[in-house]
């Protein structure tokens, strides 16, 4: 073999030594962009998660309060109406309690 041969078969194999050598570092550049990208979606998808989250307890939070501000009201008007049953009966439970206080029947 001739030295020109041997020259370029050793330029060759530089060639290919340089060629994968680029070829790795090129990949290792694309896996670790691939990498940056991933946690940059994810970190995106968590910050959504946590504010729909947020979003979703707001909602809840105000249904719950209108919904206990609508019992509250429910409450005190059935509460109203019961204390106005009892004021009409008020003179009857009177005479009933003297009634007993006094030792007679409360039907006098």
């Amino acid at each position: 073999m001739s030295i020109e041969k041997m020259k370029q078969i050793s330029q060759a194999e530089a060639e290919a030594v340089r060629i994968r050598t680029e070829a790795a570092a090129e990949a290792k550049r694309t896996l670790d962009a691939g990498r940056k990208e991933a946690l940059a979606v994810v970190e995106k998808a968590r910050a959504e998660a946590e504010e729909a989250y947020r979003a979703a307890m707001a909602r809840a939070e105000a249904e719950a309060a209108g919904a206990y501000e609508a019992h509250l009201k429910s409450v005190e008007q059935e509460c109203g109406a019961m204390q106005a049953l009892a004021q009409g009966h008020k003179e009857e439970a009177v005479k009933v309690i003297i009634g007993k206080v006094v030792g007679t029947s409360g039907n006098s």
